[in-house]
């Protein structure tokens, strides 16, 4: 892979993450 595509994929697994993370404190709540 190149520089950007392992960027660019690492900036989506922080979009998943944070995504995943709204999702449980809403559950919780």
């Amino acid at each position: 892979m190149r520089g950007e595509d392992r960027i660019s994929w690492k900036f989506m697994g922080q979009l998943q993450l944070s995504r995943n993370k709204k999702r449980i404190l809403a559950s919780k709540t």
